[in-house]
């Protein structure tokens, strides 16, 4: 399996470079940082790539933002991309996912969840398996 994350910081309007996203699942903890790394003229896009091993789930994924916060989402699985927002998941608790943005579907435990200050999980992409 994998999962692509993109962190977003929406008060900044851009991309959470240097934020450290750590992906905890059933086959242990998986480390990357957002950059965009490249040579001369060019660069890579703004993403952590993790590759899981195979009937791995996930059970929450940690973002350090650069500012030193940090959240906690749930309700991510395995074979997808995608965006998390900084500061709109709140439940300190551990469970939900941030705001949900206008256009974007949004999964909280594998449900369907209305627009809500709770939900903020971006799906992008399909299977690639």
């Amino acid at each position: 399996g994998w999962l692509m994350v993109r962190s977003v910081d929406p008060k900044l309007k851009r991309d959470a470079y240097g934020a450290k996203v750590t992906v905890v699942s059933t086959a242990g903890e998986f480390i990357r940082t957002i950059g965009a790394e490249g040579s001369y003229v060019s660069s890579s896009p703004p993403v952590a790539h993790f590759g899981l091993p195979a009937g791995a789930s996930i059970d929450h994924v940690v973002i350090r933002w650069p500012d030193g916060e940090q959240d906690v989402f749930t309700g991510i699985t395995p074979n997808q991309s995608v965006t998390l927002y900084k500061e709109q998941r709140r439940d300190r608790k551990g469970a939900g996912l941030g705001r949900r943005h206008e256009g974007e579907s949004s999964m909280v435990n594998g449900q369907s969840s209305i627009p809500n200050r709770r939900s903020s999980l971006r799906r992008s992409g399909g299977d690639r398996s």
